[in-house]
């Protein structure tokens, strides 16, 4: 049996963004992913102030 493999495509408004099988493809993925985080963050009037902010600074290294 064959099983017919669909070409690659960039759904962010889906739950998870999974990357693509072939690595052909992982630059063009990489790309439109960057391009939607940007549009994402303006829409949302994103700022990291408080992640700047000194009193914050022990959050980069706790991880959960």
């Amino acid at each position: 049996m064959r099983v017919e493999s669909r070409p690659w495509e960039f759904k962010p408004e889906e739950n998870i963004i999974p990357a693509p099988a072939n690595p052909a493809d992982w630059p063009a993925f990489r790309e439109q992913l960057e391009i939607w985080r940007e549009r994402t963050k303006r829409r949302l009037h994103y700022s990291d102030a408080l992640y700047r902010k000194p009193e914050f600074a022990w959050a980069a290294s706790s991880f959960a």
